[in-house]
């Protein structure tokens, strides 16, 4: 392969952010269990914080129906703010 083209991928990197940190929409459904949409977690956690999974398991019973939101925490956690 031509070292010029190799150059030319390598400079494509400092292009492409390596994290891109999208918002997740406020009508996404995070526990489909009891309806907590992605709205209710910013609006209990007051927006700007972080995620206090305290809060939303006593107030919204977020992840005490089948756990599923639980165990895909990591995926949603930091995309609410």
């Amino acid at each position: 392969m031509d070292r010029d083209f190799l150059r030319q991928i390598d400079a494509l990197g400092e292009l492409i952010p390596s994290q891109v940190s999208e918002k997740l929409e406020d009508d996404i459904l995070i526990c489909e269990c009891h309806c907590v949409s992605v709205r209710d977690i910013r609006m209990a956690c007051e927006a700007g914080s972080k995620v206090d999974l305290d809060i939303l398991q006593n107030q919204l019973h977020l992840g005490t129906g089948c756990e599923s939101c639980l165990k895909q925490l990591g995926s949603w956690v930091n995309k609410i703010f």
